[in-house]
């Protein structure tokens, strides 16, 4: 205990306060909860406070009981009893929450009960109100939310095309109307100077429309398509888009491409070396030309190969090969190690192709990596090297197309390919019109017209046993007869046997050097039969 303080005199007090005199506190020093207990008679230590100047309230608040949690935990209900206040909550404590009564009333001290731990939160000031959710506001019947057209369209105006443009069509009738009136007018034209396309590109907002004038689009870079976008051809001539990069038009999500021209120049090299790269969403490209200038002494000269094409899916007569005016040196540089696709369909992406014309490319017209497309009503021919159509995994379906002139097979499948095949025209190809090179994947051929190939119309040269399905096919006049490296089994139905004898060979396709292509018409074919019964075998290996 401190030494007992001195007395002072009612004229030195009066003194200290009227001359300014500053007071001393009493010593601080660290107070333990057993200085608290003293015995009867000993007169309690006094504490000066800022609160009320009372004391006393401390002297009850033991520190011997359990502790007490403040928290939300304890709302198991909005009511709360007046017993539910512990003792350990001090008198000033008790009257500040709004509890009425002193602490004598509440039971005494804590020594004459104990009370389990209580936990006091927002429960308190809730004691004696109980607030019940009130029932949503349901809306008049027959109300419609139709505000004014100028003031619907002015808020659609606000909104992102891709999700909530989006989004707000599938309110209602009338918004889907709004939505898509506000969202056909939200375009942009980008006009024909070097680079404005790329820099549009990447400006632009999700859904939006670019409106590509035409004239040439010279472009330093590859276009990346990251974002929901759609480029559509302007009106009043031929929008062309050039590039010298490994690749023009790369997209990695949903895209729309529509009434474009796409032409590669150079001989850069890079993965994927092609003049479009899906490599990701669903890409769709409508009445498009694709095509790969190489050697082309300019953007000018490498668009005569579009000259005099027929329409896209239309029957292409006669054996032309578009050429085009091209440089000595360029040419002697070019070499057959770095092909230039024309659309390379990525192992994540899906496309859907109508309408286009993929010409003349360095390598194949259409490359198939694992992905999906989905092509109908195209024209794909005179590829440089190797086939038109070259599927290395995935799933691909050709229909309605015109597959003709390259300088390879019309339709190559490689890996397990899921390969559908309906109403194409595949003829005047240096190799075989569909070759189903290694394991066989799903095969289904139907109703094409295939024929005037230097190869076989039809070849297996899978050393799997797999299953394909050949029905209504005109497979005519082709050097090498209809369908080889197959066994008839049941009316068009064939499967393929590997040779099991000792020593046997795989089959081998003979190289070859393009011939000059037939120009017989195809309007003789129709009284054709579908193919003959039995396939004629190429090599000795093959068993029948």
């Amino acid at each position: 205990m401190s030494e007992p303080l001195e007395e002072v005199s009612e004229e030195a007090y009066k003194s200290g306060f009227d001359y300014g005199l500053p007071l001393c506190p009493p010593p601080l020093r660290h107070q333990r909860s057993s200085d608290l207990r003293f015995d009867e008679g000993d007169s309690p230590p006094m504490y000066r406070s800022l609160a009320n100047g009372s004391s006393s309230s401390m002297l009850e608040d033991v520190y011997a009981d359990g502790p007490v949690y403040r928290s939300l935990a304890g709302m198991s209900g909005l009511g709360v009893a007046m017993h539910a206040v512990s003792d350990h909550t001090p008198e000033e404590d008790v009257s500040f929450l709004g509890y009425c009564g002193s602490w004598d009333a509440l039971g005494g001290s804590s020594s004459d009960h104990q009370e389990a731990h209580v936990y006091r939160g927002l429960t308190a000031l809730l004691s004696s109100t109980h607030v019940e959710a009130s029932a949503p506001t349901l809306p008049l019947p027959g109300f419609i939310f139709e505000p004014p057209a100028e003031l619907l369209d002015e808020v659609l105006s606000f909104l992102a095309p891709c999700p909530d443009l989006f989004a707000a069509m599938r309110c209602s009738r009338s918004w889907c109307e709004a939505a898509r009136f506000n969202y056909l007018h939200r375009r942009r034209t980008v006009l024909a100077t070097p680079d404005a396309l790329l820099r549009a590109a990447g400006c632009a907002s999700p859904g939006d429309t670019l409106v590509v004038a035409a004239g040439f689009h010279v472009l330093s870079n590859e276009i990346a398509v990251d974002k929901p976008l759609r480029l559509i051809a302007g009106p009043g001539g031929t929008a062309v888009l050039t590039s010298t990069h490994h690749v023009l038009l790369r997209t990695r999500c949903s895209a729309f491409a529509e009434g474009l021209t796409l032409l590669r120049l150079g001989d850069e090299v890079g993965y994927p070396n092609c003049v479009v790269y899906a490599e990701a969403g669903t890409l769709t490209m409508r009445d498009c030309r694709i095509t790969c200038g190489g050697a082309a002494l300019s953007a000018a000269h490498a668009m005569q190969v579009f000259d005099h094409a027929p329409p896209a899916g239309q029957p292409w007569l006669g054996a032309e090969r578009p050429s085009v005016p091209t440089s000595e040196e360029a040419a002697a540089q070019d070499t057959a190690q770095d092909p230039q696709s024309g659309l390379w369909v990525g192992a994540a992406a899906r496309v859907r192709l109508s309408k286009s014309l993929v010409l003349c490319c360095q390598g194949p017209g259409l490359k198939i990596y694992r992905g999906e497309l989905e092509a109908e009503g195209n024209t794909i021919a005179f590829s440089i090297r190797g086939a038109n159509v070259v599927a290395n995994g995935g799933k691909v379906m050709l229909r309605h197309n015109e597959i003709k002139g390259a300088l390879g097979d019309g339709v190559s499948s490689w890996n397990n390919s899921h390969l559908s095949l309906d109403t194409n025209r595949i003829h005047a190809n240096s190799g075989a019109g569909i070759a189903i090179n290694t394991g066989g994947g799903a095969v289904n051929i139907t109703k094409n017209l295939v024929f005037d190939n230097c190869c076989s119309a039809v070849l297996f040269a899978t050393s799997q046993t797999k299953q394909a399905t050949l029905s209504d096919n005109d497979l005519e006049r082709n050097a090498a007869g209809g369908v080889q490296g197959l066994q008839q089994v049941a009316g068009q139905r064939f499967l393929h046997q590997q040779s099991r004898r000792s020593g046997a060979q795989h089959l081998q396709r003979a190289a070859f050097s393009p011939p000059p292509l037939l120009s017989h018409p195809a309007e003789s074919h129709g009284a054709a039969s579908s193919f003959p019964a039995v396939a004629r075998p190429l090599e000795s290996s093959m068993e029948f």
